[in-house]
């Protein structure tokens, strides 16, 4: 159980550099991951599934050495790389895409799906 929702801990959105503080994490990006969750939970037939977090918060330093844009939804909290165990990222990617036709940023890549909240975007890494 996390501490955020039953899926998610604070901890998992921590920034990989090592000395940032606990970030406050978007409360939309929070629901909409944990919205995921819940579909997908349904949709395998099990009470839970797994959420694995790749990048959550990160500092301006991390967020260079990581090679993210300048300005980017990670530095604020308000985005995160993420996969679900068993499910692959392009349905992953799919699920965002036509739960949120018109909204926030969504790229598919092989091993995460990236979501924000910004601007409408759509892409493939």
């Amino acid at each position: 159980m996390g501490d955020l929702t039953k899926n998610l801990s604070r901890s998992e959105f921590q920034c990989n550099c090592g000395h940032c503080p606990p970030p406050v994490v978007d409360f939309v990006t929070v629901n909409v991951i944990q919205d995921s969750a819940n579909h997908f939970a349904r949709k395998l037939g099990v009470n839970k599934v797994v959420v694995n977090i790749h990048s959550g918060h990160r500092c301006a330093w991390w967020n260079g050495k990581e090679g993210g844009v300048r300005g980017s939804n990670h530095v604020d909290c308000e985005a995160v790389d993420f996969d679900i165990e068993g499910v692959s990222c392009a349905e992953l990617a799919e699920y965002l895409r036509s739960t949120y036709p018109n909204q926030y940023g969504i790229g598919e890549y092989e091993t995460f799906v990236h979501f924000d909240i910004g601007a409408f975007r759509r892409w493939k890494g």
